[in-house]
């Protein structure tokens, strides 16, 4: 997501967190199996994930980047956990924007 004032634009990071599943997870330098392993997340580790794909997603844990692969991840919106979901109305969702940008120019 972008958002833009009048001085610059910033961009906004989403990140997803997921716990790893099913064992010692290889997190590598490239989405391909043969690529180098940067470390092993244990079980049950919690990670934030940058972008999720469908067999590899980019991740963060500790202070490494790197690509894992997606089915041995839980999500947390998989999980049992409860969630709340907000919904606004268009104009409502305009004027938090808008109150974002008064924000930024302070």
């Amino acid at each position: 997501m972008l958002l833009e004032t009048e001085k610059e634009s910033i961009e906004v990071m989403s990140m997803e967190y997921a716990t790893v599943i099913g064992g010692s997870l290889n997190m590598r330098t490239d989405s391909d199996i043969k690529s180098s392993k940067i470390t092993s997340i244990p079980n049950g580790s919690n990670i934030a994930v940058i972008e999720k794909g469908s067999v590899w997603c980019k991740a963060v844990y500790n202070a490494y980047t790197g690509y894992v692969m997606t089915k041995f991840l839980k999500f947390e919106s998989e999980s049992d956990s409860e969630s709340i979901t907000l919904s606004i109305s268009k104009d409502a969702a305009n004027e938090l924007l808008n109150a974002l940008k008064l924000s930024l120019d302070a």
